[in-house]
Formats: C-alpha cells, sequence, structure tokens
C-alpha cells in the first residue's frame, strides 16, 4: 500500500446512486474539500490545489491518482476496517480495529456540541467561514428530519470515498515529510490482511518536517476570498474589512504591475568624420 497502491486498490469511479444526493450534501463536500486543501502551504503543491465545483469533481480530488498528481510527497496506509476472517477477527494488526469510511464522516462534520479544543489545527475550520461552523449554521437552519437526512447523505458519500488524510488531532498528519492519507479497503482486491513476514525493512530515519499547513491568520484570509456562497447557494455580503482588504490587494497588485519607464540613455556626440579631420 505504501508504495504501488493502483496495484492492490480498484480504480475509484462515480457511483450512480449519489446522482440523486441532496444538494445541501453536495455542496458540504465541495467546501469541505475546497478548505482542506486550502489549508496547505503552497510548497506541498506539485501540481494545481483542487477546486472543484461540483461533489463528482470534489469526490475525484480524493483519488489516489488525482492525491499522487497534486502533492510532491505522498504516503498511503492500508485500513482494516471490514476485513474480518470467518471468526470475526481482523488478522495482521495488533490494538483497535480501524474506523470505516462510513464513520469517519464524524470527524470531518461533527456535531455542533461535539467536544474540540481551541489552538489547533481545527480551529480554524469550526470559526468564521470554515466549513464545519457553515455546516452547523446549516444544520441549525434545519429541522430535525432534514438534520437527519443530511447526515445520512454524508455517511453516503463518505464511504464511497477513495480516501482521506489520515486526520485525528491534526487535520494534516505527516510522516518523513510526506502527507498521510488512509484508503478505503471497499476498493482493495482483496480479502483480508494477513501476517507481516518476519524479515522487516528497518524504518527510516525521521527527518525535519517541513511546514505543512497556513498560519492562522493566512488560512482565515483566504478563506474569505475563496468562498463567496454558503452551503446554501447564498450570496454572502461583504464586511467592511474583506472590502478594505480587496482594495489594499488591488492597490498592491496596481502598484507592482505599473510600469517603470527605462533610464534615459546618455547622448553621444555627434563622430567627427575623417573628411573634417582633414579640413581641420
Amino acid at each position: 500500500m505504501s508504495n504501488s497502491p493502483a496495484m492492490i486498490m480498484r480504480p475509484w469511479v462515480w457511483s450512480p446512486r449519489l446522482s440523486n444526493t441532496q444538494l445541501s450534501v453536495g455542496r458540504s463536500v465541495v467546501m469541505f474539500t475546497r478548505h482542506m486543501w486550502l489549508m496547505l502551504t503552497p510548497e506541498i503543491f506539485k501540481g494545481i490545489r483542487p477546486h472543484p465545483n461540483s461533489l463528482q469533481e470534489a469526490m475525484k480530488c480524493w483519488t489516489i491518482t488525482s492525491i499522487d498528481d497534486t502533492l510532491a510527497a505522498v504516503a498511503f496506509e492500508a485500513c482494516n476496517a471490514g476485513l474480518n476472517d470467518s471468526t470475526g477477527v481482523t488478522p495482521g494488526r495488533m490494538g483497535p480495529k480501524s474506523r470505516p469510511f462510513l464513520d469517519r464522516c464524524t470527524l470531518f462534520f461533527p456535531d455542533p456540541d461535539a467536544a474540540h479544543k481551541d489552538n489547533t489545527q481545527w480551529s480554524g475550520l469550526w470559526e468564521g467561514d470554515g466549513y464545519i461552523a457553515e455546516f452547523h449554521r446549516t444544520m441549525k437552519a434545519m429541522d430535525e428530519d432534514q438534520q437527519q437526512l443530511l447526515k445520512q447523505g454524508l455517511r453516503e458519500v463518505f464511504s464511497e470515498l477513495h480516501c482521506l488524510p489520515a486526520s485525528g488531532a491534526r487535520v494534516w498528519t505527516q510522516k518523513n515529510e510526506a502527507i498521510v492519507f488512509t484508503t478505503n479497503p471497499i476498493f482493495y482486491k482483496i480479502d483480508c490482511i494477513g501476517k507481516g513476514g518476519e524479515s522487516q525493512k528497518r524504518a527510516p530515519k525521521a527527518r525535519r518536517t517541513m511546514k505543512l499547513i497556513k498560519g492562522k491568520r493566512i488560512f482565515a484570509a483566504d478563506l474569505m476570498d475563496s468562498q463567496p456562497f454558503d452551503t446554501d447557494g447564498n450570496l454572502r455580503r461583504k464586511t467592511e474589512r474583506q472590502k478594505r482588504r480587496e482594495l489594499q490587494k488591488q492597490m498592491t497588485m496596481a502598484k507592482k504591475n505599473k510600469r517603470v519607464p527605462p533610464p534615459p540613455r546618455p547622448r553621444r556626440p555627434f563622430p567627427i568624420t575623417q573628411l573634417e579631420n582633414i579640413v581641420e
């Protein structure tokens, strides 16, 4: 899985059953995908930063092919959820079972009353224009039945994702300078995970990791600029701070792009011809 995930994973394809997904579910997944990728610093990318406009485009951003084409260094990890033998035991892994992708939805779309810590990577998404804050505003405007339909739709989408960031206490995690992703077992070409061989390769020495995500203020400013619409499709009114920031950015860009005329060339004296020398 670490070296050649495409060898044991079936390619991701769009599921026709997702064509009838609610509009609020699609918008929430699109905003989730945009904001997650927006957190990363430009140095992490070797391709174009994903910016999907539909549910299908958003889900395609989380395929192993798209991720490998987008990021400079990436590591994929196996997941043992649902890979049990006849006795219900998951072989080849010590400790607790991995969370199925269906249940990982609550990690990325937590309830409004879920516990969370401030001053973490997640805090920028829980506040202001973050997709989690927008998800909570959308939930607040719905009745109980609509809320359950939204949650169920998100769970169905997450169960069909090819892979997801190996998130936990941090939104994005690194291992030997590579961003770690967890792969979805429903795409595996295997029935279960076997025991590892006796000869194990020695793990490489951990190196100092490079800066992975943007600072909180920079990310919050980028969120304001990147998302003019909420999940219900309503155009947001710009605050006075946003207007001042846009004006300042326009003035800065105009100043940078202003053409500076070249310095005047020194005038050379008119050359004296050979005939004039003779006359003189």
